[in-house]
């Protein structure tokens, strides 16, 4: 589903990133469930690499209102982690 992903380049991200990448945004409200993400940092709080810059999570915020894929509950929920 490439217009559900937001190019992310290693420039902008050289912390965690060896190479441009994506951010599969079609997979929020399966893969990355709040309560797995919790036991995820509280297990290693390394994964937290960085955080997303403002231009990236305008993207992602764009790539989620237009969706199909979301309701209007998950679309706000996913929006307001956002900003």
């Amino acid at each position: 589903m490439p217009s559900m992903q937001v190019q992310i380049f290693q420039t902008a991200y050289p912390s965690f990133l060896s190479h441009d990448s994506y951010i599969a945004c079609h997979e929020f409200n399966k893969k990355y469930l709040l309560d797995n993400i919790l036991k995820q940092i509280e297990s290693d709080p390394n994964r937290i690499k960085s955080m997303l810059h403002r231009d990236t999570k305008n993207k992602i915020i764009e790539v989620v209102t237009t969706s199909v894929l979301y309701s209007e509950i998950e679309k706000e929920l996913i929006i307001n982690n956002l900003s």
